[in-house]
Order: structure tokens, then C-alpha cells, then sequence
């Protein structure tokens, strides 16, 4: 239990280190030289790919793989972001200090999983269910990120003038896509290690709305859609709206605004008080055959 909680805290510091320079090279990327629509792409569909490139490494019998893929991974994306931001001094040191904190952690966790764990074996079988599990999960897990990814970005075909093109909604969008990588992340762990006690109860966690963890980047996902319609009824005033698409994308947010209201406290109240079904998992499984889904 100490291990767990000891590993799950280094993970969330490293997710926030991780938020940070996402913000970070949003706020002081080049507009000059690089669109916003480009970070964009990186910021939806980074974590896709990483979780490919992952669920490639499961293939194999080998944990260092995944070890070095991390460290690889964060040198490369330390380079990406300095140099979205021009090489600049401040992005320089910011950006390469985040990285080296990252390192820092992600080596941390590798020798506390090595001096300190005992491996634990496995039948056939168990790998096999385990395996089909999380492979299950990674399929749905990218195509449900990879559509709800997708529609932030028609805002960014707004012209220059509109709210959705200055620096506090592209911070938001960042931000969105962070709690999209936390919540991937999230599921394919829990699934990843629904062999063992602590998983079982995170996977009966997910299954009746009980996780505390996703229940967060639902919160966060639902302000950044309130904060987006908000912003379609102050450009939809504005004297500056001139272009077709923005008048027709902003009266469709407006009429998604009316639709979403009328739902917003009973989607609200379902995302903070979690719903099963016949109080336990899907299927009227009851909660203890997958084990204790109270917070985690």
C-alpha cells in the first residue's frame, strides 16, 4: 500500500510538471513563426501516440523498454518546446529544468520499483486476460480521445479577432488536453494491472463513476465546454464577427449552450456523486467481486 501510494503521488507530480510546460510553451510559443494549430496538434494527439508506442512495448518481456522509451521521450519533447518557443533564454532554462525534474522522478520510480518490489507471478491465462484487457481498453480509450480531441480544434479556424484565438483560451484548450492524457493514462494503468488487488479496485472504481481521479478530468473537461459557450455568446455581440464559419460555428455552440444547460446540474451531480448500476458494476455485478471502489 505504501508502494502504491508512494508511486501514484510521484505519477500526479510528474502529470503536473507535466501541465506546466504545456502552459508554459502556450503561453510563450512563436506566433510568428509556428500557428497555434500546431502545438495543437501535438498537445491531441501526443498522448495517442505515446500510448501506441506503449501498448507496442507490452509485446515484449522486457520493463526497461518502457524505462528508456520515458526518458527518450521527455529529452525529445524538452527540444520540441524550447524550440516552439524560439530558442528564447527563459524557455531554455523553464522548460529544461521541468525535463530534468521529470527525469529526476521517472528514475526515482524505476529504482524504487526495482529494489523494492517482488515480482509476482503469473499464469498463461492471467497474462492473457490481463493482456486482452488493456488492449480492449487502449482501442477504446484513443478513439474516444481522438473524437473529443478533434472537435477543440475547429475552434482555432476562428479568425484572429475572435476570443478563441487569444492566449486565454488557447491556455484552457491546453489545459483540456492535459486532463485527456490524465484520464488515458489513468484507464489504461488500471487495466494494465487488473490482475492485482489495487487495480481491481480502480477498475470497479471506473465502472461505477466512483474514481476520484476521473471524476476530476470530467469537472475540468465540463468547465472547459462551459468556458468555450460562454465565449460564443460574447463574440456572437461582438462587432467583429464577420466571418461565415464563425457566425455559423457560433450560433451551433450557442444552441449547444441552450441544450447543455437545461442537463448541466443532473450531469454535474452524476460526475461528483458517481452512478453505478444496481449498485455495483455493469451488468449487476456487485461491487466486492471486483473489490472496494470507494475514492480511488
Amino acid at each position: 500500500m505504501t508502494m502504491g501510494l508512494f508511486k501514484d503521488s510521484v505519477n500526479w507530480i510528474i502529470m503536473l510538471i507535466s501541465l506546466a510546460e504545456n502552459l508554459f510553451t502556450t503561453y510563450y510559443f512563436d506566433e510568428d513563426k509556428f500557428g497555434v494549430i500546431t502545438i495543437a496538434l501535438i498537445f491531441c494527439f501526443e498522448p495517442i501516440l505515446d500510448s501506441c508506442v506503449k501498448q507496442l512495448m507490452n509485446c515484449t518481456e522486457c520493463s526497461w523498454d518502457n524505462f528508456l522509451y520515458d526518458l527518450i521521450s521527455e529529452g525529445l519533447q524538452c527540444f520540441l518546446y524550447i524550440h516552439f518557443c524560439d530558442y528564447t533564454e527563459l524557455s531554455k532554462v523553464a522548460i529544461s529544468a521541468m525535463m530534468a525534474a521529470q527525469v529526476f522522478l521517472i528514475i526515482l520510480l524505476k529504482v524504487k520499483e526495482v529494489c523494492c518490489s517482488t515480482a509476482k507471478e503469473e499464469t498463461d491465462e492471467q497474462k492473457e486476460a490481463a493482456f486482452m484487457a488493456e488492449l480492449f481498453g487502449w482501442i477504446q480509450g484513443n478513439c474516444m480521445t481522438l473524437c473529443t480531441g478533434l472537435i477543440p480544434l475547429l475552434y482555432l479556424l476562428y479568425q484572429e479577432e475572435a476570443p478563441y484565438r487569444q492566449k486565454p483560451f488557447e491556455m484552457a484548450l491546453a489545459g483540456y488536453y492535459w486532463t485527456q492524457d490524465v484520464a488515458l493514462q489513468y484507464n489504461l494503468k488500471a487495466l494494465k494491472d487488473s490482475a492485482t488487488e489495487k487495480g481491481q479496485q480502480k477498475v470497479a472504481a471506473i465502472m461505477m463513476n466512483k474514481s476520484k481521479t476521473l471524476k476530476f478530468t470530467h469537472l475540468a473537461q465540463l468547465a472547459f465546454s462551459l468556458y468555450g459557450m460562454v465565449l460564443a455568446w460574447q463574440y456572437w455581440f461582438s462587432p467583429e464577427i464577420d466571418a461565415v464559419f464563425d457566425k455559423v460555428f457560433t450560433m451551433f455552440s450557442m444552441v449547444m449552450s441552450v441544450c447543455v444547460g437545461i442537463c448541466l446540474p443532473c450531469a454535474a451531480c452524476q460526475i461528483i456523486c458517481g452512478a453505478g448500476m444496481n449498485g455495483g458494476a455493469p451488468g449487476g455485478v456487485p461491487a466486492d467481486v471486483l473489490g472496494n471502489a470507494d475514492g480511488v
